[in-house]
């Protein structure tokens, strides 16, 4: 569980970082895409984002990871 939620961090820091460095004129023409290894980061990355985040979630909602 802690590895999710390190991942979980370094993925809103590096979300954050892409953020700050984009400008606004860039940020309004076409959202960010991102890539999520499990639902429950991509609602939390789309809880985030809002219109400005298109997520793509790897595993569907109800699905297990393989480990």
């Amino acid at each position: 569980m802690r590895s999710i939620f390190k991942a979980f961090g370094l993925f809103a820091g590096v979300l954050a970082a892409l953020t700050a460095i984009a400008g606004p004129s860039e940020a309004q023409q076409k959202p960010l895409r991102v890539v999520a290894t499990v639902s429950m980061l991509a609602d939390a990355v789309r809880a985030v984002g809002g219109a400005r985040v298109e997520v793509t979630s790897l595993l569907g909602e109800g699905g297990a990871p393989p480990f």
